[in-house]
């Protein structure tokens, strides 16, 4: 899942309000706002935000305006003369104009959204640290990921529809541009759960890619169309010069590169290219391992990648025993990145492993058997470009969040998985 780091941002003490700014109104609600604390967990800070929300709209319900026309309405009233929340924009600076309360309303939103996203982020690793090694997630958890992801998207899909595109927010975080950054982060988390899902359903079978409850074709263009959406958000990051969210967001980027050459690579298998099948798999390899060709360098493990390879279980003898086949084939060897694993945050690590596994029990496979029945030339990597389909993420259908709740129930847009 995609949690950003630093996020969801932590609210700031209110300075005393001038008397331009210390309206009827305005007072009202920067009172509910002392509520808010910072909150290191993650369904807790949820409520608190969504309760601050609805609180907000209440009040400006109040003044005749209901909540498709609460941001419309706020966009001119001044709420404080610094930015109130912990932004990757400094905080706490003297604006040139007031933050509004139309820019409350904006990050709030936002906030809650990546709320979930956190959420989400933490039950993932909590899963991964606290379970068997042979256990893997059920469809009821996944189901509950989802609902929790189609949760936050209501809220940027609010800002979305109730805010003219003329209002531009103070600062970014408070823009129309940044709420669909945003929202694009949770799309991302969404579609990329089905490939977490796909890895673990994978671990569960022993790696046996030729299940057929698994649609390679498909998951592939899912993971294209990830691959595509983050080189989006890192080209975003960059122009706004969050650099941390660059290395964050280029790691995972690596991530999915591996999943990618792993999916086309099952996938051409299936359809006895093996040429093809092995030129994705070097795809994939490149991204994700460190490769050797000396018996040195095969034999000095480190200490995490020690850890990881206790949690390979039965599957690792059935690996050794194909190895010990082929050490005369002349392929290369290759190890866990620790560059890429290290940065991984927690909760898709679990991903890195399982996906390491499948790459090093399809490089034996592969070249055992092209070795030594098919004999295909290996695709180049210029070349595999010609086998690359387009990117195709699964639709999801958002609604709008509204005062007093409103429906989560997913809809079931892609059979077999949700």
């Amino acid at each position: 899942m995609i949690s950003l780091p630093g996020t969801p941002p932590q609210p700031l003490t209110l300075r005393t309000p001038s008397s331009e700014i210390n309206t009827p109104l305005v007072s009202q609600i920067r009172s509910q706002r002392l509520q808010l604390s910072s909150n290191n967990n993650s369904a807790a800070y949820i409520s608190q935000l969504e309760d601050y929300l609805s609180s907000i709209i209440e009040c400006i319900s109040q003044e005749g305006h209901p909540h498709t026309q609460a941001l419309t309405y706020t966009a001119s009233i001044p709420f404080s003369d610094t930015i109130p929340w912990t932004l990757p924009t400094k905080s706490n600076k003297p604006l040139e104009t007031p933050w509004t309360l139309r820019d409350e309303i904006s990050i709030v939103c936002c906030n809650i959204s990546m709320g979930y996203t956190q959420r989400t982020y933490e039950l993932m690793g909590k899963f991964a640290r606290d379970q068997k090694p042979t256990s893997v997630p059920d469809d009821k958890f996944w189901l509950n990921t989802f609902k929790l992801l189609k949760k936050g998207l209501e809220y940027t899909e609010y800002v979305k529809q109730y805010a003219t595109s003329e209002q531009q927010g103070t600062i970014w975080e408070a823009s129309r541009e940044y709420t669909l950054f945003v929202e694009r982060t949770l799309m991302v988390s969404i579609q990329y759960s089905f490939l977490s899902k796909c890895l673990w359903k994978l671990k569960s079978t022993e790696f046996n890619i030729l299940d057929d409850e698994i649609n390679y074709s498909t998951l592939a263009r899912i993971a294209i169309s990830v691959k595509a959406d983050l080189i989006s958000l890192i080209k975003d990051s960059k122009y706004h010069k969050l650099m941390e969210y660059v290395e964050y967001l280029e790691v995972i980027l690596k991530l999915v590169n591996g999943i990618i050459g792993a999916l086309l690579s099952i996938e051409n298998y299936k359809l006895d290219k093996i040429g093809v099948a092995i030129g994705f798999l070097n795809m994939a390899m490149d991204n994700i391992t460190t490769k050797t060709n000396t018996p040195d360098d095969e034999e000095a493990e480190t200490e995490e990648e020690s850890k990881l390879k206790k949690k390979f279980s039965s599957f690792k003898k059935k690996v050794s025993d194909k190895s010990n086949k082929i050490k005369s084939s002349k392929t290369k060897k290759f190890k866990i990145n620790n560059n890429v694993l290290s940065k991984l945050p927690d909760g898709i690590r679990s991903d890195y492993t399982n996906l390491f596994q499948l790459i090093e029990l399809l490089h034996y496979k592969y070249h055992l058997e092209n070795n030594h029945l098919k004999f295909d030339a290996v695709v180049t990597q210029e070349d595999l470009i010609n086998y690359t389909p387009l990117g195709r993420g699964v639709p999801i259908d958002i609604t709008p969040w509204k005062p007093n709740g409103s429906s989560i129930t997913p809809q079931n847009t892609q059979s077999g998985y949700y």
